[in-house]
């Protein structure tokens, strides 16, 4: 499989993938069941913890794409695809993306209670209460 990732979110990622034929050009027999998405923050191999994710489920073999979410901002994450078949010995191999991408902060919360406390003409005192996080 081939596709793209991209972090068009906070904390998420967006995943394309396009299904490939069988190395002798004809068309899969697989008995199509699902897609298999995982997504692993990106650590040496033995190490990467791999999790399925839920919401990438759907059994729709027309719609090879998935935005993951719910995930840690500003962390580099590894994503790989396959497709999961009615027969087992016909699933096929997980295609890994070579790339980390790193997924976008959330936005910082702007201040609230902002207030302007003193006034003179060389000079500001500004009251700002910081938002709770």
């Amino acid at each position: 499989m081939t596709g793209s990732i991209a972090s068009l979110a906070p904390a998420s990622i967006t995943v394309t993938w396009y299904p490939r034929r069988w190395q002798s050009g004809a068309e899969s027999r697989c008995g199509f069941l699902r897609w298999g998405i995982e997504a692993a923050k990106a650590a040496s191999p033995p190490d990467m913890v791999w999790e399925f994710q839920e919401e990438c489920r759907f059994a729709d073999h027309e719609s090879p794409h998935c935005v993951i979410q719910d995930l840690e901002s500003m962390t580099d994450y590894r994503i790989r695809v396959r497709e999961i078949c009615r027969e087992d010995r016909r699933t096929s191999l997980y295609t890994v993306w070579n790339n980390t991408i790193t997924t976008r902060p959330h936005f910082a919360l702007a201040p609230r209670d902002f207030t302007c406390e003193n006034f003179l003409v060389t000079e500001v005192a500004l009251g700002i209460q910081v938002n709770a996080t």
